[in-house]
């Protein structure tokens, strides 16, 4: 019999498999229950002339052990072989989400989490592929951190890739690196995400400027990362005059700008610095998880369509339950880093409802 898990919630099915065994014309599953005692309820679930793979009934809360018996109906009397017993436990308010990497490689393969509870997403890798998201098996809806659960019952996401990209990845390691970046601030963990991720670094060696509104020429450098990131794994550049040139003609020639801005010096304001960053990923990069009709943010013209674009893929939520943007106020260097990190983590993205 192959191994079963130790621990499973009420809301899992338990599923049992085993090879076959020489001479078996049939198996049987045997279940006992644990008594408060400690003694053995046997045969609590019986499974005669079971096939493999065998999913039971689910299981109400306790310790329970298992075994497979291999019969052999051609002697008389009839002859069987018992496997080891395995015990598991079944997890009150409990559920196991399973994760299908779908061609590629996810660590844990499985977790048991609280049915009432929301739960962080593991994020999956596959050569050559850029990972879009963790969605259900049934419902194919899309998932990320924080969701609230799609089922009471123990279920499976399935992870969906674009296989004309490559998944974002850390390959740099921020160790406190911006002494103007406090482990406290709200901004901390993006500041670190996208010096990891290779998408932002310092304006002055171990400064990061967290409150300094961000330029055109910054807002092209880092939508030209962010795709040729995804686009080729790498986000290198080689250095020009003015330093932003490389950048600049990368964004036009794929197509991110229509035209190089009038000052690339000039300080943007939030809805300057989303028209720039709703390019940067190849069409089909960014899926829709957030039903915002046009016209439905109080203070975005229908025109702007990829700053509904960027709320529609949980991007950008707004700053009230109304999704209120204030396109017109100043984008700082912080914000910039959590709208970096949202573009290049699905399951960092955010799922909502305007009221």
């Amino acid at each position: 019999m192959n191994q079963l898990s130790a621990d499973y919630g009420v809301g899992d099915a338990v599923t049992v498999s085993w090879g076959a065994a020489s001479l078996a014309t049939h198996y049987n599953i045997y279940v006992d229950r644990k008594n408060a005692d400690g003694t053995w309820e046997s045969n609590y679930q019986v499974q005669f002339y079971a096939t493999s793979p065998c999913t039971l009934k689910r299981f109400p809360a306790g310790t329970y052990r298992l075994r497979v018996q291999a019969a052999n109906a051609n002697t008389s009397p009839w002859t069987y072989a018992n496997s080891a017993w395995q015990t598991f436990t079944v997890h009150e308010d409990m559920l196991t989400i399973t994760y299908n990497a779908n061609g590629g490689t996810v660590s844990p393969g499985s977790q048991l989490v609280s049915a009432e509870s929301t739960y962080d997403l593991p994020t999956p890798t596959r050569s050559n592929a850029a990972f879009l998201g963790w969605h259900t098996n049934q419902g194919k809806e899309m998932v990320t951190n924080g969701t609230a659960m799609k089922s009471t019952y123990g279920h499976t996401l399935v992870a969906y890739w674009d296989t004309a990209g490559h998944s974002f990845t850390k390959s740099g390691s921020y160790q406190n690196t911006f002494r103007d970046v406090s482990s406290s601030a709200w901004y901390y963990s993006n500041v670190a995400a996208v010096y990891e991720y290779g998408l932002m670094d310092g304006v002055e060696g171990n400064i990061f400027k967290p409150n300094d509104q961000v330029s055109a020429a910054q807002a092209v450098t880092l939508a030209a990362r962010l795709r040729k990131l995804y686009l080729t794994g790498n986000g290198t550049f080689s250095a020009s005059s003015p330093w932003y040139q490389t950048y600049l003609d990368y964004a036009l020639s794929q197509g991110i700008l229509d035209r190089a801005p009038a000052d690339m010096n000039a300080k943007l304001t939030r809805q300057e610095f989303a028209a720039i960053l709703a390019n940067a990923l190849p069409e089909g990069a960014l899926l829709e998880i957030n039903n915002i009709p046009t016209g439905s943010i109080p203070d975005v013209y229908r025109s702007d369509t990829g700053i509904y674009e960027l709320y529609r893929a949980g991007v950008l939520s707004g700053n009230d339950a109304q999704g209120t943007f204030r396109p017109n106020s100043p984008i700082t260097r912080a914000e910039a880093a959590t709208i970096l990190v949202r573009m290049a983590d699905p399951n960092s993205r955010l799922q909502f409802e305007l009221a």
